[in-house]
């Protein structure tokens, strides 16, 4: 399957695209990280053996670096430029993840939790490890 032009890597519509869905991303993460969530109904609290507290934290912060590395990414040309790209994003990513716990810590209706902060780091994690190898598989690739 081809990537259409306007969404390869560099291209300046591509670029705008990722920033605005970058963007809803963010205010989307926000808005179901500092709403008052206590009227919804009750979910099964465990898929699998995992709190679907952790799933659900999981799930949201997975995308983070696949929208990051496309919204802002420009020429990682060298693999030493992909891997410092990818330590901005995985960066970005966790300092995002750790004011969006230590803000809901703030809020009277929600709560500061350390092994949430931990299932978005592993997201961000291995999102991040997923963009980055593909990121120097098509580097290798044009060589």
């Amino acid at each position: 399957m081809r990537i259409p032009k306007c969404l390869k890597k560099g291209s300046a519509t591509g670029t705008l695209i990722f920033n605005l869905l970058l963007f809803g991303y963010v205010a989307t993460v926000g808005i179901l990280c500092f709403a008052n969530l206590n009227s919804l109904p009750d979910i099964e609290r465990f898929i699998f053996g995992i709190p679907t507290d952790k799933i659900v934290h999981f799930c949201m912060f997975f995308p983070f670096p696949i929208l990051a590395f496309f919204a802002y990414d420009k020429q990682t040309d060298t693999i030493l430029r992909a891997v410092g790209a990818a330590i901005v994003i995985w960066a970005t990513g966790g300092i995002f993840a750790g004011l969006t716990e230590t803000i809901q810590g703030l809020l009277p209706y929600r709560s500061e939790d350390m092994t949430d902060f931990m299932a978005d780091l592993i997201a961000i994690t291995l999102s991040s490890i997923i963009v980055l190898t593909v990121d120097i598989l098509q580097i290798i690739r044009k060589k």
